[in-house]
């Protein structure tokens, strides 16, 4: 049988795996989606160099169309050889995005029952509240306040989905207000949305279509115009019946912009129809201040697209930001060997801007002022902190280490591509 503490230590080992899984997920589909997004532009910019140069063989005299005629059939071969290409690559990661995403789902449906089953040990069996099994987490791996440099790899982790759980409540916040007191510009989809939610299924799935459409025309696909400028017109047809404040301005004839404007609708609707799950899971949250429960439940409405996947990646982008950012430990009359230049400059007016510029080098050490009460810091090469005759200040550097190190980041994607 384990102990309490090893179920705990257990728990937490599988927690950090599938938090790095899921975020692998997260930024796998956001890079092919953007694969597939970059694709329709350049297909587009294609169609606009073929035109550019039928013009430009319309204004030329008639001596010099044949050479021309060469030039173009040679630059449309090339274009459509590239298209083509992409086409495929664009093919394959709307496959890859598919499946990762029901890697996604599968994932956090086990999570989900491992941490269903992790807090009916300490709950029912051990006959624990919510707050104990926090303290005990707490304890069992070495979190003391909030000092850094005193909390273990798992407390530190156990902060990363803290932030995450609570950047993702205040965007809610932000941006939606709450069901009770929506913001006014989301009031019109809300009543829509609330009045007839199987109806966003739908539109879901005619947003799929539309996108299917564009990515045909963008690689020269003969397609129906006429079913094309259909759809555009039921995009805009159906978001000004959704009150959908955002469609007010886009040109009726840029298909591709109103399909995003379409599909950042369809996004807010989803959020809305879940307005109620994300306001309980802070509820849940604040009572009981369990951040691995919350995240089940925020993952869940992810995979459901409750919440967007760019939220998501977002808050774990600031998170790892604030955590790699360095630090500077201040040292009275000392000082560090080496200055550095930067560019022109060996001297910096604040000692923020010099310590900025020192976290992106790596053979900066730290920070020295000029000294002799001369409002001027230098960036030093130098680790080793000396006395020093002209009253300088040191700042030494020390930069946390990444959370996630290259054999991590290797091991959550191979983790990801292997469904766990």
């Amino acid at each position: 049988f384990e102990t309490e503490n090893e179920k705990i230590l257990s728990r937490m080992e599988e927690r950090s795996a599938h938090h790095r899984l899921i975020e692998t997920h997260v930024n796998l589909k956001n890079a092919l989606n953007g694969q597939v997004e970059d694709f329709n532009e350049v297909a587009e910019y294609m169609a606009h160099v073929e035109n550019e140069i039928n013009d430009f063989k319309s204004n030329m005299p008639a001596d010099l169309q044949p050479t021309i005629e060469i030039f173009q059939e040679r630059v449309l071969n090339l274009t459509h050889e590239l298209v083509d290409g992409m086409s495929i690559r664009a093919k394959r990661a709307t496959e890859l995005f598919q499946h990762s995403e029901s890697l996604t789902k599968t994932e956090i449906r086990r999570d989900q029952h491992e941490e269903s089953e992790y807090h009916d040990f300490f709950l029912k069996q051990k006959g624990r509240s919510h707050k104990e099994i926090t303290e005990l987490e707490q304890k069992a791996v070495g979190y003391e306040g909030t000092a850094d440099e005193s909390k273990s790899e798992e407390g530190m982790e156990r902060d990363r989905v803290k932030l995450v759980v609570e950047g993702v409540i205040q965007w809610y916040h932000q941006q939606f207000g709450d069901s009770d007191n929506p913001n006014p510009k989301y009031r019109g989809l809300m009543q829509a949305v609330k009045k007839n939610p199987s109806e966003l299924k739908k539109r879901k799935k005619f947003a799929e279509k539309v996108e299917k459409t564009l990515m045909a025309e963008a690689v020269g696909k003969s397609i129906d115009r006429g079913e094309l400028r259909a759809q555009s017109h039921a995009m805009i047809d159906d978001m000004e019946i959704m009150q959908w404040n955002e469609a007010e301005g886009i040109n009726s004839r840029d298909i591709r912009e109103i399909a995003k404007c379409y599909k950042k609708m369809i996004e807010s609707g989803m959020v809305l129809l879940n307005a109620k799950a994300i306001e309980n899971i802070e509820k849940r949250y604040r009572r009981n201040k369990d951040v691995y429960q919350a995240m089940d439940g925020i993952e869940a409405l992810m995979a459901e697209g409750g919440i967007p996947h760019d939220i998501i990646n977002k808050a774990y982008t600031r998170v790892r930001d604030k955590e790699h950012r360095c630090r500077y430990k201040k040292h009275s009359v000392k000082m560090l060997k080496g200055i550095l230049k930067v560019g022109v400059s060996t001297a910096f007016k604040t000692v923020e801007h010099a310590q900025n510029m020192c976290s992106k080098m790596d053979k900066c050490g730290g920070v020295t002022s000029i000294g002799n009460g001369i409002q001027a810091y230098t960036l030093r090469s130098g680790l080793k902190l000396y006395d020093s005759k002209n009253n300088q200040t040191s700042w030494l550097k020390d930069c946390t280490k990444s959370i996630n190190t290259e054999e991590q980041i290797v091991q959550a994607q191979a983790e990801a591509i292997a469904g766990f």
